[in-house]
């Protein structure tokens, strides 16, 4: 039994070569990214020690695996204003807060014969915020360019209660969660994974935050 997405929202705010007035509050772009991934043998509730789910396998044994790969980016780049020009903020937030689950549910039955029972919860994410200021000409007002990642990981792979796993011929049983284990990187070679947020060509003040938290749970 497998489960997988692969998602990549990105905003991205572009403007070049403006020329005239510019008056505005500020800018904003923000992606966000909230999808869940389950891959399940067995009820999602409550299960039945007399009417239980029962799965026997051979040589290929039992699979279930949950897979989740995203890739969330937010940014906004303003180049080449001229003449007047006023802008308080440019804001670029990127959140991510997704779940990868596997799952046994309550008193299931898996023989997974001489293949084994494998059991694995992955994710591979990476939550991208990028500020950027611009280039002007003539008089300009710029206030400040932020960017903000936050990653929340949560990857759990889960038996539930009553549940009965067995194998045979001297086959294992691995019960495991993953994530970002594969060192994904950028054209540079700097590796890029979790939250990660960054300023590019900053001309005047910003602020620059990344949090990245992981909620790991293994349990039988």
């Amino acid at each position: 039994v497998t489960a997988s997405a692969i998602n990549s929202p990105t905003v991205q705010v572009n403007t070049t070569s403006f020329s005239g007035l510019l008056s505005a509050n500020g800018v904003v772009s923000e992606a966000k990214e909230s999808t869940r991934v389950e891959a399940r043998i067995g009820p999602s509730g409550t299960g039945s020690a007399t009417n239980r789910t029962s799965v026997t396998a051979g040589s290929g044994g039992i699979t279930i695996r949950a897979s989740l790969d995203s890739s969330v980016t937010a940014r906004s780049k303003l180049n080449n204003f001229a003449l007047v020009g006023a802008l308080a903020f440019i804001d670029n937030t990127a959140t991510q807060t997704g779940t990868s689950t596997a799952r046994v549910g309550q008193y299931a039955s898996l023989k997974g014969g001489s293949g084994g029972i494998h059991i694995t919860a992955d994710y591979d994410g990476l939550t991208k915020a990028i500020a950027t200021s611009f280039s002007t000409g003539l008089l300009f007002a710029g206030g400040r360019s932020d960017a903000t990642a936050n990653h929340t990981a949560t990857v759990q792979s889960l038996v539930g209660t009553g549940a009965a796993l067995a194998a045979s011929g001297g086959a294992g049983i691995s019960i495991a969660t993953t994530h970002n284990d594969d060192q994904d990187t950028d054209n540079d070679g700097v590796i890029e994974e979790g939250a990660v947020a960054s300023a590019d060509n900053m001309a005047f003040s910003g602020i620059v935050s990344a949090t990245s938290c992981l909620l790991y749970t293994s349990r039988c």
